[in-house]
């Protein structure tokens, strides 16, 4: 049986014997550690400079308005022009935005206000760019590693998750924050490089509507007819309205974690660093038990299941009383937050046709922005309540959502 298991193992993981694959998977290290580490050190200084779960928030919803706003257009852009280009540029626009603010550190001039328009410029880069960056992986794959190339790609980002907090946060904490951000360029640039390498040809349908490319009134057309699209597709319809709940609800302990660190356990960067690398380390794992024995069969459930880990976790979160149990609380949230991203975006990835996948991939990214206003609300309510209070009422939000769709959707069972 043991035999069995790990043969079936080396079967799932065999698409990292593809050279295309394997650069295409350096950049999304590289890149996703950039943003991993974009995100702790603004945290960080945000509340390093007021104090404010609240401030914290706000930072969050005014990276939103550009995720919320842009992300459909980023995906009708994916099915027109070049997804690698796009991205390329996505990641040069992203490592000058964080060596501007390591220069605004040592000329000890950084301010909220900085702190905002990067925080605006990164939100529309993402918008810009991961829906094309997403919508490549079938393209560089078999259709037959589809699953497990969507899975091991969230793994690579959640290595960073690991590695990135932790050196970026002790090394804040020993040298100070612009050592933090251009450490952060470098893993843009080492992105850009990595995709470079990818060997990419774009898919036929795009090459074919470049003539149509430019005019409002086909962008507008292309957005009627992914939304008319998806109404009509029961399955991909459920899977983005559950991860878009969910995620507003969840996700937004991510945001506040710099002032629950300080508030809570009196840490700086450091700690803050720490507690992330250790969330990475469950995430890393729910990756790879994702990608070694998911098959194709009830990933539905399994997406339900992974749901209510992650509320489990972020419910021990709320209730730690020592780091220690704080860090054993993040390798729960870290599984269970694994589970939910790498499969609904593999259930997105197997349903959805290719004429519509950038601009459904789009829709699929604007969850983050939803987030992000949730982290806006909940960091007003953390300074009313407690942050602990606070993610104890989002955990038990996630697992009743959780709950209520099995119940009222029963599609969700039968989905593969």
């Amino acid at each position: 049986m043991a035999f069995n298991q790990l043969t079936l193992a080396r079967q799932r993981l065999s698409v990292l014997a593809l050279k295309d694959y394997r650069w295409f998977l350096f950049s999304t290290i590289g890149s996703g550690g950039g943003m991993q580490l974009q995100q702790l050190l603004r945290g960080y200084l945000v509340y390093e400079i007021t104090g404010s779960f609240a401030m914290l928030g706000f930072l969050s919803l005014v990276q939103s308005v550009p995720l919320l706003t842009l992300s459909i257009f980023g995906g009708v852009l994916a099915d027109r022009i070049s997804k690698k280009k796009i991205v390329q540029v996505g990641q040069i626009v992203s490592a000058l935005n964080v060596t501007t603010l390591a220069f605004l550190v040592i000329g000890n001039v950084l301010t909220i206000e900085a702190l905002a328009i990067s925080a605006i410029i990164s939100g529309g880069i993402i918008a810009i760019s991961m829906p094309a960056r997403a919508s490549m992986i079938p393209y560089i794959v078999p259709k037959k590693d589809l699953t497990n190339a969507v899975i091991l790609n969230g793994a690579g980002m959640q290595i960073m998750r690991l590695v990135a907090p932790t050196v970026g946060g002790w090394a804040t904490a020993a040298y100070g924050p612009d050592l933090g951000y251009f450490l952060n360029a470098a893993l843009f640039f080492c992105g850009f490089i990595a995709l470079a390498y990818t060997p990419f040809v774009e898919p036929d349908n795009q090459q074919n509507d470049k003539r149509e490319t430019g005019t409002f009134k086909t962008t507008i057309n292309d957005i009627k007819a992914t939304f008319s699209y998806l109404n009509n597709d029961k399955i991909l319809k459920l899977v983005l309205i559950t991860n878009v709940l969910i995620t507003f609800v969840c996700m937004p302990y991510l945001n506040l974690l710099p002032g629950y660190i300080a508030a809570i356990f009196d840490g700086g960067a450091g700690m803050l660093g720490t507690i992330m690398a250790v969330g990475g380390i469950g995430a890393f794992l729910g990756s790879m038990i994702i990608a070694t024995t998911t098959g194709e069969k009830n990933r539905g459930m399994l997406f339900i299941l992974y749901n209510i880990i992650q509320g489990i976790g972020l419910g021990l979160l709320a209730l730690s009383p020592t780091f220690l149990m704080a860090c054993l609380s993040m390798i729960v949230i870290g599984i269970g937050s694994s589970g939910r991203i790498g499969l609904s975006q593999v259930l997105v990835q197997a349903y959805v046709e290719n004429a519509y996948r950038g601009r459904v991939l789009s829709i699929y990214m604007t969850q983050w922005s939803l987030f992000l206003i949730g982290a806006f609300f909940f960091g007003i309510l953390a300074d009313i309540i407690g942050v602990q209070m606070v993610f104890g009422i989002c955990a038990l939000a996630t697992i009743i959502i959780s709950i209520l769709v099995v119940i009222t959707n029963p599609l969700i069972k039968t989905v593969d």
